[in-house]
C-alpha cells in the first residue's frame, strides 16, 4: 500500500529515508498498519499512507503517497470561504 512516503505504492522491504522530509528535524513517528504520522522539531505535523478511515487528517479517505501537512489542507480551506 501507500504507506512508505516515497511517491510511489510499491512495497518497502527494508528501512529508507523519505526524503521530501530531508531538511526537517523530525522528532516523533507514529506508524499504524497502513499511514505514519510524523511530527518535527517546529511542532509540525505530516501525514501519508493509507487512509481508508480518514486517520491522516485530510478531510477524506484518499492515500497519501506523499508526506502531507493536514494543516496545509485547513489552510486552503478557511481561504475558499
Amino acid at each position: 500500500m501507500e504507506k512508505c512516503g516515497q511517491g510511489s505504492t510499491d512495497d518497502e522491504l527494508s528501512p529508507n529515508c523519505v526524503s521530501s522530509l530531508l531538511g526537517i528535524q523530525i522528532e516523533g513517528v507514529a506508524a499504524g498498519l497502513w499511514h505514519t504520522v510524523c511530527t518535527s522539531a517546529d511542532g509540525d505535523v505530516y501525514a501519508f499512507g493509507g487512509n481508508q478511515f480518514g486517520q491522516l487528517g485530510t478531510g477524506g479517505d484518499q492515500a497519501e503517497v506523499c508526506p502531507f501537512h493536514p494543516l496545509d489542507l485547513l489552510l486552503l480551506s478557511l481561504k475558499l470561504k
